[in-house]
């Protein structure tokens, strides 16, 4: 999140509406490409293009929900801010992160050929022969099937329309659990915890494990640290940090200068293929931690 200096009018939108949504306590700031349109009337294209560009520079996270409907298994995509996205807000109205006005207006019109969701694309016009007058030759019972097909389209779609209302409105809810679970606190005072005792009992296992595995190879994946990192949890019985997107904590703890992040070719460390991974190292104010805390 350091390199970003700008955002359009429309991801700066929706992350206030994910913000919103997360001082509410809807499972952790929760909302639908749903929900955005009928907050801000965008396109569906356009909105689905902005959430895309907010989840590459990790300012909101996707996830799919799945629901039963009828004895049918239906999935949904759902989205939730994340604390970098928190940040990006905060960087926003102190002028660091500048917003771009967006330079198409604002679609009022459905745009059904980008629509994400297939309840809310209009029924599908019969073909014209069924409109047609039929031959005295056709059988009657042809005829019947046909209006039985166009019947048992139009109960369909008005179900999906149902549906998808419905799980808006889910999205909407408070649920019970999280009110217990998840404090309804500003990002800032969240913060704050990184100095308690349980903050500092999380960094420490993680910046352990790095200086552990340093003692035995050269660069050290971050993916080793979070599977090291997990299982120490697991022995103490300690629920760990970070497990929807472990990199995204490592990124906060670099914030804190314990540790050093950087991006690596995969042939560079001999492992097989095209990508790269993300290696670390502890810093000497890491170390001092480690010594302070221990």
């Amino acid at each position: 999140m350091d390199g970003i200096t700008k955002l359009s009018q429309m991801e700066a939108k929706i992350l206030e509406l994910g913000k919103k949504q997360y001082d509410r306590g809807y499972a952790r700031g929760t909302f639908t490409p749903g929900f955005i349109k009928k907050e801000t009337n965008y396109a569906y294209r356009a909105i689905n293009t902005a959430l895309e560009s907010l989840i590459s520079q990790e300012l909101v996270e996707k996830t799919v929900t799945s629901t039963f409907r009828n004895g049918v298994l239906v999935e949904l995509d759902v989205y939730n801010i994340t604390n970098d996205g928190i940040l990006a807000l905060e960087k926003i109205g102190s002028g660091n992160i500048k917003v771009n006005a967006d330079t198409r207006p604002v679609s009022r019109r459905p745009d059904f050929t980008s629509e994400s969701k297939p309840w809310e694309r209009p029924s599908p016009s019969p073909p014209r022969t069924f409109e047609r007058r039929e031959p005295s030759g056709n059988s009657p019972e042809l005829v019947q099937i046909v209006k039985k097909l166009e019947e048992a389209m139009k109960t369909m779609t008005q179900e999906l329309q149902a549906l998808h209302i419905k799980m808006d409105k889910m999205m909407m809810q408070k649920p019970k659990v999280a009110e217990a679970q998840i404090p309804l606190s500003e990002p800032k005072k969240r913060k704050s915890r990184a100095g308690s005792s349980e903050g500092v009992k999380h960094r420490v296992m993680i910046l352990t494990a790095i200086r552990e595995l340093e003692s035995n190879r050269d660069d050290v994946l971050a993916e080793d640290i979070k599977a090291t990192y997990f299982k120490e949890c697991s022995g103490k019985g300690i629920s760990p940090k970070g497990q929807a997107q472990f990199t995204t904590f490592l990124k906060k703890l670099e914030g804190e200068k314990l540790l050093d992040l950087k991006r690596v070719g995969c042939r560079n460390l001999g492992i097989k293929g095209h990508g790269s991974r993300v290696v670390v190292k502890i810093t000497k104010e890491g170390e001092d931690f480690l010594v302070k805390n221990q």
